[in-house]
């Protein structure tokens, strides 16, 4: 039997007096890769944010299980240390932060093992996977994110994904910014980060695109705060030809 890795039921979400997210039903096993589509303001992004525990939204109905675990009351940063990851739509750049110095300490932030991001086998890790990714190797050495293009900032996304291997992945619009070969690189990544894990995935997207580079197992329509309709791949069809005012 597989294993479930994220159930979420009943779940309302607000911020404020606002609510957002509406009675969201959602369930991925351990290794599936979802798919969540929907219109701009649809929720998609304050779905992942919830998950992942940010604290201006609070939880008014439900539940969000990970591995069977209620994490409602979890912190960000308790959430992450339990393996999940978000992959943010705008990431935030640090002035001062070398990215090397930024995966050593998430590093032993989230693992049991702590290493020494000086040596020859630490840096040796992070080149490998940069090359993976199409990035020069020098990126290690500069700043978190500052002065990245949007395409580098998605390609800084993954490559933390790559070294910290969490168990439930979020990324939300990571194929914004992208140029085709780019998005090649990426999900060629992340494809082979869940053939060797077995993660699970939630993409959050406006488009298609990304599809035909990371294939889902069940796709998502969210609008207006719920998700009206769930489906398998030739969902993203339909969607392509008649919109999500058709569904």
């Amino acid at each position: 039997m597989t294993k479930s890795m994220l159930k979420i039921r009943n779940l309302e979400v607000g911020s404020g007096q606002k609510t957002i997210i509406k009675k969201i039903n959602l369930l991925i096993k351990k290794g599936e890769i979802h798919f969540l589509l929907g219109p701009n303001g649809a929720g998609k992004s304050t779905l992942g944010l919830a998950i992942m525990g940010h604290p201006d939204l609070n939880i008014k109905q439900g539940e969000i299980r990970f591995k069977n675990k209620n994490i409602n009351k979890k912190t960000t940063d308790e959430r992450a240390r339990m393996g999940i990851f978000l992959a943010f739509q705008q990431p935030v750049g640090f002035e001062g932060v070398k990215l090397l110095e930024f995966l050593r300490t998430s590093l032993n932030k989230t693992s049991l093992l702590k290493i020494d991001a000086h040596t020859a086998t630490t840096r040796e890790t992070l080149v490998s996977n940069l090359t993976k990714l199409d990035m020069d190797k020098e990126f290690v050495d500069r700043f978190l994110n500052w002065g990245f293009s949007g395409g580098e900032k998605r390609k800084s996304e993954v490559l933390q994904l790559l070294i910290l291997k969490p168990q439930l992945i979020i990324l939300d619009e990571i194929d914004s910014g992208l140029d085709i070969d780019s998005l090649r690189y990426v999900t060629r990544a992340l494809s082979r980060l869940k053939r060797e894990s077995n993660a699970s995935f939630l993409v959050i997207t406006h488009h298609s695109r990304i599809a035909q580079f990371l294939k889902p197992d069940f796709v998502h329509i969210m609008t207006q705060g719920e998700i009206i309709k769930s489906a398998g791949k030739k969902l993203i069809g339909h969607i392509e030809k008649y919109g999500y005012k058709n569904i």
